[in-house]
């Protein structure tokens, strides 16, 4: 029962850094792709 337990948790937070990662990137190739975009029609 606890090791299952200990497993649900880390299996949760693997989750939890997966979905930050995700976000971090979007916000990282959105925040380029706004910057080329002003360069090109600054």
């Amino acid at each position: 029962m606890r090791k299952g337990t200990v497993r649900k948790g880390h299996a949760y937070h693997t989750d939890g850094l997966n979905t930050v990662g995700i976000v971090l990137g979007v916000a990282s190739v959105g925040f380029i792709l706004y910057n080329v975009l002003s360069l090109l029609f600054s």
